[in-house]
């Protein structure tokens, strides 16, 4: 008879070398994948940067962004005043003043917000470094007022992420914004770094790379 069947061993090879094929593949696609999402993450963050400056110069107020160091949250929103260290939680309403600069429309919400799992802030360590600074508020050594102006850096709110929230980065009614520098951490060790040039507003964001663990 020459119908013979497959042994159990047979089968069990078979089974091993589909499982191997499998994770070599699966090795081969998973950084890609991260990497991916990293900058999908960080192009999330620079349109939030870039809505705030454009919600800041149309309400002439000023708005601030804040992330939690070593964290995955951050908040944006309305900030009253340039010198508080926390952007404001609650839901800002419009004066009567304001009203009319803007017509039916009252200042945006302070939202809160958290990336994608997996993904997480951190300052700039070269930054931190070159400015004799460290911890959350490292990205910034001071607040601008205005373009060309500085303000004392406030304090870092301590309830934010392992190593506190960052100090507020600004987006000022004339345009102009705080220096900024911060890296997101993705998995498998990519990181991606954003900087925020204060003068312009403008955001630039660099290559996916990677850090050793």
């Amino acid at each position: 008879n020459d119908n013979r069947g497959f042994t159990l061993i047979e089968l069990l090879l078979v089974l091993v070398l589909m499982v191997i094929t499998a994770s070599v593949a699966w090795t081969g696609i998973e950084r890609p994948l991260a990497q991916q999402r990293l900058r999908s993450a960080a192009d999330a963050v620079r349109t939030e940067w870039c809505q705030a400056r454009n919600d800041a110069m149309r309400s002439s107020h000023t708005f601030a962004f804040q992330y939690a160091v070593e964290g995955d949250h951050y908040r944006l929103g309305p900030l009253d005043d340039p010198t508080q260290s926390t952007v404001r939680t609650d839901t800002p309403t419009s004066s009567a003043e304001d009203e009319n600069a803007l017509g039916e429309d009252a200042l945006p919400p302070s939202v809160e917000k958290t990336l994608p799992s997996g993904i997480k802030f951190e300052t700039d360590a070269s930054d931190s470094a070159s400015t004799g600074s460290g911890g959350a508020g490292g990205d910034q050594p001071a607040a601008q007022t205005g373009a060309g102006q500085t303000a004392e850096t406030p304090a870092a709110d301590p309830q934010g992420g392992a190593g506190g929230w960052s100090d507020p980065i600004c987006f000022y009614p004339d345009g102009s914004t705080s220096d900024a520098r911060l890296v997101l951490v993705g998995e498998r060790n990519c990181t991606v770094r954003m900087n925020l040039r204060g003068v312009t507003g403008s955001v630039a964001v660099g290559d996916v790379g990677s850090t050793a663990r």
